[in-house]
């Protein structure tokens, strides 16, 4: 998974860009869908692989100034700082598009989407981080992103 920044450095980033407020400042939270599934099926070398896919399609769509972090065991978390939420949209669009041209039956390509943005020098970041958390996890419930 070296494609994506490692999480002590994406939590130094993001403390970074709250002092800098390169605003308007964008998050995206990504919920792999079926990881569990592909884990307890077809084994753990093929959630890796669904994982690692998911990651160079992150890489491919997001620009370099982006910080593309895996937080959790299925989850990736994007910062896009002088971003407006119109353009991280169009983003999520072409990662929603190639996941599902690049599914295989075995490995379905699958993320849930939350989009926050910092608008206002006065917004928290941590503020912003929950409200791209929740949107995330209703997207979930819905079968979003699927």
């Amino acid at each position: 998974m070296d494609v994506i920044c490692h999480r002590t450095f994406f939590d130094e980033e993001l403390k970074r860009l709250q002092k800098t407020r390169q605003l308007p400042l964008s998050i995206v939270l990504g919920d792999v869908n079926g990881l569990k599934r592909v884990n307890d099926t077809i084994g753990h070398n093929k959630g890796d692989l669904l994982l690692k896919r998911i990651a160079r399609i992150l890489k491919q769509c997001f620009r370099s100034e982006d910080i593309i972090s895996r937080i959790g065991g299925n989850e990736f978390c994007i910062i896009l700082p002088s971003t407006s939420r119109e353009n991280v949209e169009s983003i999520i669009e072409r990662v929603l598009v190639l996941c599902k041209r690049k599914s295989t039956k075995n490995i379905p390509l699958s993320i849930s989407f939350g989009i926050a943005t910092m608008k206002k020098n006065t917004d928290k970041i941590k503020n912003v981080f929950r409200t791209a958390e929740n949107m995330m996890y209703s997207f979930k419930r819905q079968g979003k992103g699927k």
